[in-house]
């Protein structure tokens, strides 16, 4: 298990975010299952300032979900990965309405 917090200056304010992930290793440091998740909080000037409760600046929030596998194929030097990945997100063009974004990725390394 580990963490990682994440302290990024801008113009507006600090962006401050933080990751924790676990992971559980198996045969070899190539083959593991993982679970990740983070939320963070990022200033952004509203330039889309439509109501009469306009501020000029606004913390945007997000959380994020990963799981992944990464398993071997056919002999030691060989790996596959799979993962899905599920991000919900303030949007800044109607503040406290969240939209979800999912992915899902392969991954693959190939020794030789």
């Amino acid at each position: 298990i580990f963490v990682v917090p994440y302290f990024i200056p801008s113009n507006e304010e600090l962006s401050k975010s933080v990751g924790v992930t676990y992971r559980k290793y198996r045969a070899t440091a190539n083959q593991y299952f993982s679970i990740s998740t983070g939320f963070g909080f990022s200033p952004e000037i509203n330039r889309f300032g439509f109501d009469s409760a306009y501020q000029p600046i606004v913390g945007l929030k997000s959380q994020k979900f990963d799981v992944s596998n990464t398993f071997k194929i056919k002999n030691n030097r060989n790996y596959i990965g799979a993962g899905l990945s599920v991000v919900h997100q303030e949007s800044i063009f109607d503040l406290g309405k969240y939209f979800w974004i999912t992915s899902f990725f392969l991954s693959a390394t190939v020794g030789y």
